[in-house]
């Protein structure tokens, strides 16, 4: 087998995506402070995760050590994947500030409205 682990600092975009939206030009020149922005997720819906713009799980919002974080509640892929799912697993807790992730009890699992 050969050993990959020279690639294990190569960086990685991720991206936690909770909802988007389109909108008219003329809808986003007319937005001022303060208004809301209806998106298309429904409240409670899971968030996706992506690396490198390729979608790999959804989650949720937690708080971990007074920053956010995403329990990874599925793993998204194919058999191709199965590294992936080695390395993430249900319940997992991805710190996006630190590039780490845990499965820990101690989370608040509350969801950040």
């Amino acid at each position: 087998m050969t050993d990959l682990s020279f690639i294990n600092d190569v960086p990685m975009v991720v991206k936690v995506v909770y909802s988007q939206k389109t909108m008219p030009v003329r809808d986003y020149l007319e937005l001022k402070e303060g208004q809301a922005v209806t998106l298309e997720k429904l409240a409670g819906e899971p968030l996706d995760f992506y690396v490198n713009d390729r979608l790999l799980a959804r989650g949720e919002i937690v708080v971990n050590n007074e920053k956010y974080a995403i329990r990874l509640t599925e793993i998204i892929g194919k058999d191709q994947n199965k590294s992936i799912k080695k390395s993430f697993k249900r319940n997992d807790v991805v710190d996006l500030e630190e590039r780490t992730s845990s499965t820990s009890d101690e989370i608040d699992p509350s969801i950040i409205d």
